[in-house]
């Protein structure tokens, strides 16, 4: 069962890298091309609620002085790589797990926090970054699962036995889905004007 749930995690996290590789890229061709002709229309600008162009040109957009699809290019590819080695692999590095998983964590960290600067800041979403912190949200929750169910990541003793009835209740799948629908309620509470 073990070795089963390590695949099925290394599939996930290998289909969410792939979509979160071609939003990173499409989103930065796309950016290339806003540098070379200003007026051009973007595929992601659809109306004032989905408009990339405003998330684009912002400054939270090069938070680190280049377009943050970059990152997700250079992240994703790393996903892809480590999902790959989930699938493959039976033996794992426990050093490898944790330092992917604290890499993970703060792509997962960084993708909501662009998402509420959207939301609330700039009034606009981007469905490329849409699509990627959909990517990154599924690629943590699936290795965060992983990592406690194979004892990877510890919690005190107590806790411990709580979470793995949890997991192998697999009620994890309820406490995702409340995820998702609370960041939507947000998100449609800040933009309600927008999507009337």
């Amino acid at each position: 069962m073990g070795q089963n749930f390590q695949k099925i995690v290394g599939i996930i996290i290998i289909i969410f890298s792939i979509t979160g590789l071609l939003a990173s890229l499409i989103l930065s061709i796309e950016k290339v091309n806003r540098l070379k002709d200003p007026q051009i229309h973007l595929s992601c600008s659809i109306n004032s609620a989905f408009n990339c162009v405003s998330v684009m040109d912002s400054p939270q957009a090069e938070l680190f002085g280049f377009p943050n699809s970059f990152l997700g290019l250079m992240g994703f590819s790393f996903t892809l790589i480590y999902g790959v080695n989930l699938l493959l692999l039976k033996e794992r590095s426990k050093l490898l797990d944790l330092g992917f998983f604290a890499g993970i964590t703060l792509a997962f960290i960084f993708s909501y926090w662009l998402l509420f600067q959207s939301a609330y800041v700039i009034k606009s979403l981007c469905i490329y970054c849409l699509l990627s912190c959909l990517s990154s949200t599924n690629i943590y929750f699936s290795l965060f699962i992983l990592l406690l169910k194979d004892g990877t990541i510890r919690l005190e003793k107590k806790f411990n036995n709580i979470i793995q009835m949890f997991i192998e209740k697999q009620y994890y799948y309820y406490l995702i889905g409340l995820w998702y629908f609370v960041v939507i309620l947000l998100i449609l509470h800040e933009m309600k004007d927008m999507f009337i």
